[in-house]
């Protein structure tokens, strides 16, 4: 239930830039680090760590159980974020996201054990008014990995605004397409390579007595890349356990 699954992506995507504008970009292991809409407003997702994100000053948990992926905005008694529920199958089933006075939901239907949704329904809720979208799609072209390239969709919309009693509805037809980069293999082994440099450098520094490691966010920022923070952290964890082992050792001369 990683973020590529919440966006119903297979593979280790890199970005995916959608025909109406927006994109989406993801770190190694699949979180989205940034959206942008086709308005062009960017959403940056900056993570402390595995399950902890800072979006728009707020802090948010990332919560797993069982088939249900939840990322809660902190000091609101759960009742605040995002929940994704998923199938048997890793697909995802509902979208519900929750902010103060507004409700945003989707729903996905499957054809039997198909991976990509023949119908999404959306819904907005807000104070003053109510919008439902159904989706029905036709998918035109896939990649080897099973994500869509090019898909035909037809939407029906219903928007009601409560203060006027009124409701407008409107029918659309049109194809969109997308462009996905996946993370080379070059790329993977690197972080790979690195990581196992990182849990060494931790062994070491544990076995003379460390207890503390260092957490590496796993996000490139200000020219670094993933394995230049892991050599890093491996580094700065290596001398502190030397530094701690040279001390420990002269203190027992001392003595």
């Amino acid at each position: 239930m990683s973020g590529w699954k919440t966006k119903n992506l297979n593979g280790k995507v890199k970005s995916v830039v959608y025909s109406d504008g927006s994109f989406l970009t993801f770190d190694i292991v699949g979180n989205v680090v940034q959206f942008v809409n086709s308005e062009k407003y960017v959403t940056v997702y900056d993570y402390i760590n595995a399950c902890r994100y800072i979006l728009q000053e707020e802090f948010y948990d990332i919560e797993f159980d069982g088939c249900v992926r939840r990322e809660v905005k902190e000091n609101t008694n759960e009742c605040l974020g995002i929940v994704y529920t998923f199938d048997e199958l890793g697909r995802i089933r509902k979208y519900v996201q929750t902010d103060y006075g507004d409700l945003e939901e989707a729903e996905y239907w499957y054809e039997e054990t198909e991976q990509l949704p023949w119908k999404i329904v959306k819904s907005e809720f807000w104070e003053r008014g109510m919008a439902v979208q159904v989706s029905e799609i036709r998918y035109l072209e896939t990649d080897s990995l099973g994500n869509w390239l090019r898909r035909e969709v037809k939407n029906t919309t219903k928007e009601v605004d409560y203060e006027a009693a009124d409701s407008v509805f409107t029918k659309q037809k049109h194809v969109e397409s997308c462009k996905i980069v996946y993370f080379t293999k070059e790329e993977l082994a690197r972080v790979n390579k690195y990581s196992k440099v990182v849990a060494s450098s931790l062994i070491e520094t544990q076995s003379i007595g460390l207890r503390e490691s260092i957490p590496i966010i796993i996000k490139q920022k200000k020219g670094f890349s993933v394995w230049q923070y892991g050599l890093i952290g491996g580094g700065i964890c290596l001398v502190v356990g030397i530094v701690f082992y040279f001390w420990k050792k002269n203190k027992k001369n001392q003595v």
